[in-house]
Parts: C-alpha cells; structure tokens; sequence
C-alpha cells in the first residue's frame, strides 16, 4: 500500500545562495541605469560622428542613443528572463529531490516492516 508523497523543501546553503543571486539583478538593474550600457554608448558614438560629419554640435540624445539604449534595456530583460528560467528549474530539481527521498523512505520503512513480520 503506497503512501502519499508529502513535499518537504530542504533546508540548504542554496536557499542563502539564491537570495545572494536573486539581489544580483536588482544591483544590475542599479548599475544600468547609474551608467550607459555598450549600445547606448555605440549610439552616442554614431550620433556625435554624424553630427561632426555634417558640422554640427551634439547635445542631448540623438537617435541612435536611443536605439541603443532601448538595445540595452531588452538585453537586460532578456537576462533577467533567462535567471528566472534557470531559478525554475532549480526550484523544480529541488522538489524533484525531495519527492524522491520521501519516496526512498517510504520504500525503506515497507522493507523493515516486512523484514519485521517474517521473524
């Protein structure tokens, strides 16, 4: 007679190395903002470039600035999806993990007891 699975979440270093990773965005997210990602500074480049090619003086954003930096913006949210994606599977190989031990306990208590009753 088998027994219900009951789900048990182990208490593990990872769960402190997940909350150390979890904040890891956050600070990303900090430091995009403070300055300008690798696209956003490309932009610039070409803006300033193409307006010193046509004699004229650069200020505030030009077009290709914001290109780049909505470049940036959607690599970040694509990193953060791609950490979100793996956290899941963490999550998920976790529960798997537990499920089996409880399983492997279960199985192991039905072996005592049967070895029990045959003497």
């Amino acid at each position: 007679m088998r027994r219900p699975v009951i789900m048990i979440e182990p208490r593990t270093r990872r769960s402190g190395q997940r909350f150390a990773l979890a904040l890891a965005p956050l600070l990303l997210t900090g430091a995009l903002v403070a300055c300008d990602g690798p696209n956003e500074q490309a932009g610039r480049a070409a803006d300033r470039a193409a307006a010193a090619a046509q004699g004229l003086n650069m200020s505030g954003e030009g077009a290709n600035e914001m290109i780049g930096e909505a470049k940036d913006r959607a690599a970040h949210a694509a990193s953060k999806a791609q950490e979100a994606r793996a956290d899941a599977l963490e999550d998920q190989a976790d529960v798997v993990r537990s499920a089996a031990g409880v399983e492997a306990e279960t199985l192991d208590q039905e072996a005592r007891a049967i070895r029990t009753a045959r003497h």
